[in-house]
């Protein structure tokens, strides 16, 4: 046998509650299953029914409803046939578990005509025994009879609203149709004469009826002889203030949009007429495994419910997006502007778990969501200052809190990581004076100002400001091989803390010294306290001190750099010093481009450290010398080829130690 595939659902007969039998050996079985269906027709059955355990059974290879009788000689016309009286026989078939019997030995399946339950057995030739009834516990198959000759069908057609209702002539109503139904039936005694009536809601008109109800008054009767359909035909009043109302579905995913009154249920009717001013409410149901993820148009916010005003016409559209709910992600606050405040977020019923304080000197700040959280982000500012603006993945909205304070709210779904931004500024506030605050690193050395939140000058010297009163402090913290020296402007302390209090405009500047330039003062005292030129003489009587000081500075200062350049790339072992190390003669320009003096460097393995430099002589002459470093008992010789080029004078200086840094 063929596998066989079953055909699209919704051609099934059998009651979509009462369509259950049962098997020992297989569980449940379906005859209106989701995506097939079995069909009872007068002389056969056809469809597919569903065993939770054996998959798909096939009622017969007849597909196309009409009437038919199955031979069930071959696998090609096998099925289930009716006698038009109640009785069932031949066989259905499942690729899992074979052949079933409907009219077996000791067995057999009936239709009770007049209420449309099966009852009795039937035999599967691999599973045994599949009972169609039962008392308890409950179950049974039903087919949902066809309306008998007496039955009534109303029908409601057009872009306008109302009721239709039917019954007896002398009774009560018996078959209303309301603003929220599309159709709706009756069954009638055969030959009752009934009353048919259309009532149009205010707004709208009754255009007259079709089908087996003719003319166009609201009323009419007809009798009951066969199945009858009555249409009636509503329409907006032309005279009437009425605005259409139009709602769409958007986004890559599913849901469907409904109005309270039903007379929207957008999947099928996606528009309505209503009257001028009314008060409509929408609700978007995401299909499953969806996210509903706002209104826009008409309607805006992420409420799945909204209402609208009907006071001219709308159109609204529903956002849906398909999602894991197992998905995780990040949303990242930035706090940013001149001003100082807080972003948070927080899922309804819950803390805040997101808060960057600007005061505390968040800048920046996470945390990760299950996909489909709604977020409710808060941009408050501190005192004296406000809300400016935001950016990034979220629809910041500002308004006036009841402290007076600009702030700003933002809802966001976590369909995906995002980002958002807030910024904060000075409030604009004539009773607030504000004062302007500015900072700023000097010197020769390095290092950083810092307030927490508020400064951090060394990445941040932009000026800030602060309300009048306002006092806060200040730490200066040197880099290494840089020292504080104190501050200046319009603050005058040596000690790296400072306290300001805000009276008006401010100025400080924090001064850093490097430590290479104490080291190169300290060289040039070693210098003209004992070094000499290679006669003898003193370099002091040569080279005065006043002319000279700032060249011999620079000159040293590119010595400890081009000492500092070699010694990172050497190892030295248990036994060696410096300048020992060295096995070869490094030559080093200097790479400082403020260069105005030092020509270069040289260091010479177990010698010497040789610097070339312009000075001023006695006779205030520039001249290119030789300063000889060395660290032998005896001066080396130095010549034209041992220094690389002939020099007028050479001092030497011997054994200078750096203090400090191990040299």
């Amino acid at each position: 046998m063929m596998q066989e595939r079953p055909p699209p659902a919704g051609d099934s007969n059998i009651d979509t509650s009462d369509k259950y039998a049962w098997n020992t050996n297989s569980g449940w079985v379906s005859f209106n299953p989701a995506n097939g269906g079995v069909t009872v027709y007068a002389d056969h059955l056809e469809g597919f029914a569903w065993s939770e355990n054996v998959g798909w059974i096939r009622l017969g290879t007849h597909d196309s409803g009409g009437t038919h009788t199955y031979a069930n000689t071959s696998d090609t016309d096998y099925g289930v046939n009716h006698n038009g009286a109640g009785e069932l026989s031949g066989y259905a078939w499942s690729t899992n578990v074979g052949w079933i019997k409907f009219n077996p030995t000791n067995g057999g399946v009936t239709i009770d005509p007049t209420t449309g339950d099966f009852d009795g057995y039937a035999w599967g030739e691999n599973v045994g025994w599949i009972h169609f009834q039962n008392a308890s516990p409950a179950y049974k198959v039903k087919q949902r009879l066809l309306p008998n000759e007496g039955s009534l069908k109303v029908i409601k057609m057009g872009e306008g609203r109302g009721t239709v209702r039917a019954k007896i002539k002398g009774e009560s109503w018996t078959l209303i149709c309301n603003s929220a139904c599309q159709q709706a039936s009756y069954d009638y005694a055969p030959d009752s004469e009934v009353i048919v009536r259309a009532y149009p809601e205010k707004g709208f008109t009754f255009n007259g009826w079709s089908d087996d109800c003719t003319g166009a008054n609201r009323q009419t009767t007809l009798t009951i002889d066969t199945a009858k359909t009555c249409t009636a035909q509503f329409e907006p009043d032309d005279s009437a203030n009425l605005n259409l109302l139009t709602v769409n579905q958007d986004g890559t995913g599913n849901g469907t949009i409904t109005t309270s009154d039903g007379d929207i249920n957008c999947g099928s009717n996606c528009s309505a007429f209503y009257l001028a001013d009314k008060k409509v409410r929408l609700k978007a149901i995401p299909a499953a495994s969806n996210l509903f993820m706002g209104w826009r148009g008409d309607c805006s916010g992420f409420n799945t419910s909204v209402r609208v005003t009907m006071d001219a016409a709308k159109s609204c559209a529903a956002t849906f997006k398909a999602h894991n709910i197992n998905d995780m992600f990040t949303l990242t606050v930035n706090n940013g502007g001149d001003g100082l405040g807080t972003i948070s977020g927080r899922v309804k019923g819950e803390k805040n778990r997101l808060i960057c304080n600007s005061k505390k000197g968040c800048k920046q700040a996470q945390h990760e969501y299950t996909s489909g959280t709604q977020v409710i982000l808060s941009a408050v500012p501190n005192a004296g200052f406000e809300f400016t603006d935001g950016s990034g993945d979220c629809p910041w909205e500002s308004y006036v809190d009841k402290k007076g304070r600009l702030r700003a709210s933002a809802t966001v779904i976590m369909d995906q990581a995002k980002e958002c931004s807030a910024n904060f500024g000075l409030k604009t506030d004539p009773n607030i004076t504000w004062h302007q605050f500015t900072v700023y690193t000097a010197g020769t050395g390095n290092g950083s100002v810092n307030n927490q939140g508020r400064i951090d000058c060394g990445n941040n010297c932009s000026a800030d400001s602060y309300q009048a009163g306002d006092t806060f402090w200040l730490k200066a913290v040197p880099a290494p091989v840089s020292k504080f020296i104190g501050w200046t402007g319009d603050c005058e302390t040596k000690g790296t803390g400072l306290k300001v209090t805000m009276s008006q405009d401010m100025t400080c500047i924090a001064n850093f010294q490097s430590d290479f330039e104490i080291i190169a003062e300290e060289i040039v005292e070693a210098f003209y306290a004992t070094a000499k030129s290679g006669d003898g003489t003193p370099v002091a009587e040569i080279y005065p001190r006043a002319a000279n000081e700032a060249r011999l500075k620079e000159a040293f200062w590119l010595a400890i750099i081009a000492i500092m350049q070699v010694d990172q790339h050497l190892t030295v072992s248990n036994n060696q010093t410096w300048p020992s190390q060295f096995d070869s003669i490094e030559w080093l320009p200097p790479s400082d481009s403020s260069a105005e003096y030092t020509h270069s460097v040289q260091i010479t393995a177990n010698q010497f450290i040789g610097i070339e430099v312009e000075l001023i002589d006695e006779n205030g002459v520039a001249e290119a010398m030789g300063i000889v470093i060395y660290y032998g008992d005896e001066p080396p010789i130095i010549d034209d080829d041992s220094w690389g080029g002939a020099l007028p004078n050479i001092a030497f200086l011997s054994n200078y130690v750096f203090h400090g840094y191990g040299w």
